[in-house]
C-alpha cells in the first residue's frame, strides 16, 4: 500500500507575485515560500514557490490525487501556462509518499493528465520512500 499526496507548484529562482498567481488560478494555496523572506523557515530562500497540495490517500493508483487536483484547479491549462511565462517560472506536478512492504507504486497516467501537463509545460516528479519498515 502506498500512502501519498500531489503537490502543484509554482516554482522560479525570480520572485513574483503569489497573489496574483492566487488570483488568476482561482485557489488558495496550501504553501507559499518567497524569495528572500526574513520570515521564511529557513530564512532567505533563493526561490519562490506557490503550492497545491491535495490530502495524503492511502491507495495504489495516482487517480484519486489527479481526481483532487482537478477540483482544486479549475482554471484553464492556457491560464497556467501564461502565467508560468508571466512570472518566469516553471509548473511542477511533485506526487510524494511512502510505500508500504517494499512494494512500488503503481503510476499510470491517463491520455488527459499527459495532455495536461504537456499543455502548461509541467515537470513531473516522484519522491517515495520505498521502504519494508513502514507498517499501516
Amino acid at each position: 500500500m502506498t500512502k501519498m499526496k500531489l503537490m502543484f507548484v509554482l516554482s522560479s529562482d525570480s520572485d513574483f507575485d503569489t497573489d496574483y498567481v492566487t488570483k488568476k488560478v482561482g485557489t488558495l494555496p496550501t504553501s507559499v515560500v518567497r524569495k528572500n523572506d526574513p520570515n521564511s523557515s529557513p530564512p532567505y530562500r533563493d526561490f519562490t514557490e506557490w503550492v497545491v497540495s491535495t490530502d495524503y490517500i492511502c491507495d495504489d493508483s495516482v487517480a484519486p490525487l489527479l481526481s483532487q487536483l482537478r477540483q482544486k484547479i479549475v482554471c484553464s491549462p492556457h491560464t497556467l501556462r501564461e502565467l508560468s511565462d508571466e512570472c518566469n517560472a516553471d509548473w511542477y506536478i511533485v506526487f510524494d509518499g511512502y510505500t508500504y512492504s517494499g512494494n512500488a507504486p503503481f503510476v499510470y497516467f491517463s491520455d488527459e493528465f499527459v495532455d495536461f501537463c504537456a499543455e502548461i509545460q509541467a515537470k513531473v516528479m516522484f519522491n517515495f520512500d520505498i521502504s519494508c519498515d513502514y507498517c499501516n
